[in-house]
């Protein structure tokens, strides 16, 4: 899979040391609630911003196939780093011009990473993005 042109946002400096990320971002209450709305809706599965891996690697931990998305290279090393021999593959991309030839029973955007698209231009591409990447005839479980 290959990458898209990297936003250059001002607000990603906290993005660049993935264990202090992890040290502050666990997998908190919300954790449960996607990786059981993941494993509903089945493989592959979408992962935009994912970051170090919060959300993906215990996904991937259940047997899915996961294709994780991130801006911040540092983020996707440590990730990397920690899920070795994990179906996942990491991208490092902008989620609001992606374009990847596979399409996704599952697209994942948690945690806080939604405030990080600062404008409402940036907000509706990573939505448009997300949803140009479901399965033909989506549809819930």
């Amino acid at each position: 899979m290959s990458s898209v042109s990297i936003i250059d946002h001002s607000n990603l400096e906290e993005f660049q040391d993935p264990i202090l990320y992890d040290v502050e971002n666990t997998l908190d209450d919300d954790g449960p609630f996607f990786l059981e709305l993941a494993v509903a809706y089945g493989a592959p599965v979408l992962d935009l911003a994912c970051g170090t891996g919060r959300m993906s690697i215990p996904i991937a931990q259940r047997g899915l196939r996961v294709v994780g998305v991130d801006v911040a290279a540092p983020m996707l090393d440590h990730a990397r780093r920690k899920s070795a021999g994990l179906p996942i593959t990491y991208v490092h991309a902008d989620a609001t011009a992606l374009a990847l030839a596979e399409r996704f029973r599952c697209a994942l955007l948690t945690g806080h990473a939604f405030q990080g698209f600062l404008t409402e231009d940036d907000q509706r591409r990573v939505l448009a993005a997300a949803y140009r990447h479901l399965a033909p005839g989506w549809s819930p479980p």
